[in-house]
């Protein structure tokens, strides 16, 4: 009535002697099971942050991992640490020595957007680049730090990808103004050499002629039959020109 550790499989024999001195003997058997030699495996021991990980034990039948990661589950990771399991076998054994492994997470980069101007006219350029990772694949066909002609205004958005292969995104609106809608008018389209005719401009907020005057009327008076030119300017600031013969 005494415990003790048996080290193996093995029959033990008993022999009892009564209160007459009679003995007699009996014999039982202990089945010694061994402790599971339990392994652990993870599917990435380095990930980005939120990615999905799984941690599987090997060597038992059940296992209980720290930190409440359920055995084969896909687990959310969140902080870089080390991860231990114990494993039961099927005879009910629990191991006494748990398996470790470790995960590293890293962080997303912090993306950001650098444009050469986000408000244009129709027609102009502008140039967008990523910061804050490695490389950038931008949506709408554009380059990175590379000029083109944005056809309207639109969201443009930048993926960025770190060294650690970790990718965060971040975007940028470019609102392109159409141009102003130029017209010149005149009283007449045909006068006599040297009659004076006015002309006009509308549609814009400023004007500047082909000779370099300003205003939205210019007198004139032509000796031939002439064209004349004038540029027109917007409250956004965008320029056409229009010509009038």
């Amino acid at each position: 009535n005494t415990p003790f550790a048996p080290a193996a499989t093995s029959e033990y024999t008993v022999n009892g002697t009564d209160t007459n001195g009679c003995s007699n003997s009996a014999v039982t058997g202990v089945t010694v099971h061994p402790l599971p030699v339990v392994s652990a495996i993870l599917s990435d021991s380095a990930v980005c942050i939120n990615d999905k990980v799984t941690f599987n034990g090997a060597g038992a039948l059940t296992y209980t991992w720290s930190q409440g990661i359920v055995n084969g589950a896909a687990y959310t990771a969140t902080a870089s640490g080390t991860y231990s399991v114990a494993g039961t076998s099927s005879a009910g054994c629990t191991s006494t020595n748990v398996a470790t492994v470790s995960l590293t997470v890293f962080q997303l980069p912090v993306v950001s957007v650098i444009a050469s101007e986000t408000v244009l006219c129709a027609g102009d350029t502008a140039t967008l680049r990523g910061s804050g990772a490695s490389t950038y694949t931008w949506s709408g066909g554009v380059s990175d730090n590379v000029a083109f002609i944005p056809a309207n205004s639109s969201n443009y958005i930048v993926s960025g990808t770190d060294l650690n292969g970790c990718v965060n995104s971040s975007s940028v609106e470019l609102v392109v103004n159409a141009l102003p809608l130029l017209s010149a008018s005149s009283a007449s389209q045909k006068y006599c050499p040297g009659e004076t005719a006015t002309l006009t401009l509308s549609g814009a907020v400023t004007y500047t002629w082909s000779d370099n005057s300003t205003g939205e009327t210019k007198v004139i008076a032509p000796l031939s039959a002439t064209s004349y030119s004038a540029s027109g300017t917007d409250a956004n600031g965008c320029t056409n020109e229009i010509v009038y013969t």
